[in-house]
């Protein structure tokens, strides 16, 4: 059986020679949870590949991830999938319970872990190198998943999105996790000095609250037991006209496993680095800064973690645990 179902992978993946990026859904909670999967240039069913999971921000579709990150063209030179889901409403459930997939009971841990299962069996996803990325909702739900479903998610990624003060003491009991923080200091919706964060609600705690870059990087620190020497390097200014630059925080001391590392984005805004936004979304977003590219950022730190031994419990943020009668 097990042949072949590979021998229909790879016709399948034939068939979409010319198109590497496929649709799919699955069934979880009663409802069609879609997705879009990017198939890395030569794709070969037999073959294991890392899994890098990209979340969308609230208002955002996959689609539109795939093309504002460009995280295709990566995918295809470090050999790996990368799958685009799509949030309910256009958002996640990521912890805050303040935006549409929150209010409606959507458990997105629960789909996640679900989608994770689900392209193991059908791509060869490596379960143990599989790593979630996210910008904004989407970044808020990268900390959620590192808490809620330690057991699967190797390491992590937070662009323009902190720790959710409610989070740390969630959080108290999950595994130490390779973290990643990309943020802008002139973010407008999620301020990098933490507080209320401006969303679909209007702010002033209507859209929840986070921790500052500087405490969400040492939250992260702490708990993987990094205790040494800060070190801060400012990055060069290879592009002059972005009107932004970068400096790299981590600790000298904390390598592998237990690497936190902050990126400040220096007159940055509400964006991705290394995107190719244009003038409109500058306008609105703010800077976009092009020295670093958060894409090739993440997967070089992403490509050198396996997934850890964890004996947390993994549980859904929203209602503490993943409702085992629920329909797939």
């Amino acid at each position: 059986m097990k042949i072949l179902s590979s021998i229909a992978l790879a016709i399948l993946v034939l068939q979409t020679a010319a198109q590497t990026t496929v649709s799919g859904s699955l069934r979880y909670q009663k409802r069609d949870r879609t997705y879009l999967i990017h198939l890395p240039a030569g794709y070969n069913a037999v073959k294991q590949y890392p899994l890098y999971i990209a979340l969308h921000g609230k208002s955002g579709t996959s689609k539109n991830m795939m093309d504002y990150t460009g995280l295709n063209a990566i995918a295809d030179t470090g050999r790996f999938l990368v799958v685009y889901p799509q949030g309910i409403s256009n958002s996640w459930a990521d912890g805050r319970g303040t935006t549409d997939a929150s209010k409606m009971g959507i458990d997105d841990v629960g789909f996640i872990a679900r989608l994770i299962d689900t392209l193991v069996k059908k791509y060869n996803a490596n379960p143990n190198k599989v790593y979630a990325a996210g910008i904004s909702n989407g970044g808020f739900m990268t900390q959620t998943l590192l808490c809620s479903l330690s057991s699967k998610i190797a390491a992590g990624a937070s662009i323009a999105a902190e720790v959710i003060d409610s989070v740390p003491g969630l959080c108290a009991n999950a595994c130490k996790k390779p973290v990643l923080i990309f943020h802008g200091t002139k973010d407008t919706y999620i301020p990098y000095e933490g507080g209320a964060i401006n969303g679909q609600n209007g702010g002033n705690g209507k859209d929840g609250y986070c921790l500052s870059a500087d405490s969400s990087f040492a939250v992260w620190a702490a708990r993987n037991g990094c205790n040494g020497v800060i070190q801060t390097v400012d990055l060069p200014n290879i592009n002059t006209n972005d009107k932004c630059t970068v400096s790299k925080k981590f600790y000298a001391d904390c390598k592998g496993q237990n690497q936190v590392v902050l990126y400040t984005i220096k007159n940055g805004g509400h964006t991705w680095p290394g995107s190719k936004p244009g003038f409109a979304v500058n306008l609105l977003l703010g800077n976009t800064n092009q020295d670093i590219n958060a894409g090739v950022e993440s997967w070089n730190f992403f490509k050198t973690k396996t997934l850890k031994a964890c004996t947390t419990t993994t549980l859904g943020i929203e209602n503490n645990s993943i409702n085992p009668s629920v329909e797939y």
